[in-house]
């Protein structure tokens, strides 16, 4: 997830900013560095280990994962949803999901670059507190589940068309038969022309 780089990165930032501090989580590096500190792996359903995860969130300037493949990133958003402005390499399509209003994406992935950009973000507290306040309500407007679940059955729903209804005019989902959305409209009572079931109200993490 391209920690070889934010580690080289990082020693260029504490030339700089000598108090600058890193927490790595997810894994366990052997890496024994000036203020850098190696967490490992947090299980959140452990409530001790999530507690750990949140209180190190809310400790946190910026998220940086300079990852050099990516789809799309399900961590960027638990980090926006922090309040973080969240920092990764410029690739893979990230850039329409992670506007630069809450992110910044790096083209050229030099420790130079990347070291300039956390240390820019840690010296404007300003700017770093809008682009994560940014990047929260962005995640929180097109990323929980309940717009997922809108979207997905809005789009199911669209792809009953005339050519696959009956002879009697009812679509297969209607009809409860086989069909592109025969196991999702159903369930939902939408086909039948019910209030749809509401979705959970949680985070898509």
């Amino acid at each position: 997830k391209g920690g070889p780089l934010l580690l080289v990165a990082f020693r260029r930032l504490r030339e700089k900013v000598p108090h600058a501090r890193l927490s790595i989580v997810g894994c366990r590096p052997r890496v024994r560095e000036p203020g850098v500190e190696v967490v490992g792996f947090l299980r959140k359903d452990v409530p001790e280990e999530r507690a750990r995860l949140e209180g190190l969130y809310r400790d946190a300037t910026v998220f940086c994962m300079p990852s050099f493949w990516e789809s799309t990133g399900i961590v960027y958003m638990e980090a926006a949803l922090w309040g973080l402005p969240v920092v990764m390499l410029e690739g893979q399509g990230r850039e329409s999901i992670f506007p630069s209003d809450m992110s910044v994406h790096l083209a050229e992935p030099t420790p130079e670059r990347l070291a300039g950009v956390l240390g820019e973000l840690a010296a404007d507290p300003a700017r770093a507190s809008g682009m994560g306040l940014c990047g929260r309500e962005r995640v929180r407007a097109r990323h929980m589940w309940e717009r997922v679940a809108r979207d997905m059955y809005e789009d199911v729903a669209g792809g009953i068309s005339p050519e696959t209804s009956r002879d009697d005019g009812t679509s297969p989902a209607e009809a409860g038969g086989g069909g592109t959305a025969a196991a999702v409209a159903p369930r939902s009572g939408a086909a039948r022309g019910d209030t749809p079931r509401r979705p959970s109200n949680r985070p898509m993490l």
